[in-house]
């Protein structure tokens, strides 16, 4: 999420409950009197406590927002930057699938993550030759793990691998 939807819901979450704070700051006696409330102030109340709720949903999500990005900035003890870009972490991966594991149209969706200055990884491929998935998965979690932090100095967070083994019918597609 950017700064500036970011903003934009803080605005307008504080703006919500503005205007519910005022509403009920005009009408204390709803406080004391709820039998004589006719059915249009019921559901009058009714909707300023969904903005409430709404504005509430608002602020949590412009606070508490996870900070994703498409191009992670590292710096280095003397002043230098690095960028690294989603696609060439993708690429590194899906290039050590290929060769190491004779994977078959792998799809990896990276994630970066901004605060944490780490990425999440997706993986889903198919496999040319018979072999035991489980050991495949976990030799396939270690050499993924070892490209992504030793080539590119990002530590990986999450790693999910979905193997399936090749079927004839299956399309596949030479890089």
């Amino acid at each position: 999420m950017t700064k500036l939807k970011r903003g934009i819901y803080l605005i307008v979450g504080l703006l919500e409950l503005a205007i519910v704070a005022e509403y009920f700051w005009q009408r204390p006696e709803y406080y004391h009197h709820f039998q004589t409330l006719t059915w249009l102030e019921y559901v009058m109340m009714v909707g300023y406590l969904v903005i409430a709720l709404n504005a509430l949903v608002l602020l949590l999500a412009a606070i508490f927002r996870r900070g994703v990005t498409n191009q992670l900035i590292i710096e280095s003890h003397f002043g230098n930057q690095l960028s690294i870009d989603r696609s060439a972490v993708q690429a590194s991966i899906e290039k050590t699938l290929i060769h190491e594991f004779d994977a078959i149209n792998p799809r990896v969706t990276v994630t970066l993550v901004k605060r944490k200055r780490r990425a999440q990884v997706k993986i889903k491929a198919q496999l040319a030759a018979e072999q035991e998935l489980s050991q495949v998965v976990e030799s396939m979690k270690t050499a993924v793990k070892t490209n992504v932090e030793q080539t590119l100095g990002i530590p990986v967070g999450k790693l999910k691998i979905h193997l399936q083994p090749i079927s004839r019918r299956d399309k596949i597609k030479v890089r």
